[in-house]
């Protein structure tokens, strides 16, 4: 019975992760009837996999990065609202993420 009450309530919570400057890193998280904010500060990335059932999660990345996204959400919202990149620019990172929301939602911004 306690592990079920702690169960609950890690599930049901919000999270805040926030990474360090130095780091080459991917965003994995995972929202499941919870909300999880990340925020890096690194320009340095990989890609990541993004998922939220009946969640929320808000990525906040540096500016000048551009996202890429592959997924679709089901019953859920999906907002980029980082800033449209155009050209060819050597020193702009892409930031690719997959996504899978049931019933939340996933919110990238700059």
């Amino acid at each position: 019975l306690i592990l079920i009450f702690i169960g609950v309530i890690f599930i049901f919570t919000r999270t805040k992760r926030e990474k360090p400057l130095h780091s080459k890193q991917d965003i994995n998280t995972f929202a499941l009837f919870s909300g999880t904010q990340v925020r890096s500060h690194s320009r340095d990335f990989k890609g990541g996999s993004v998922g939220a059932l009946f969640g929320g999660i808000e990525i906040k990345i540096p500016e000048n990065i551009q996202v890429e996204i592959k997924g679709y959400p089901i019953l859920g919202g999906l907002e980029n609202k980082t800033r449209l990149h155009r050209g060819t620019d050597e020193k702009l990172t892409v930031l690719r993420v997959n996504i899978f929301i049931v019933c939340g939602g996933i919110e990238i911004r700059d």
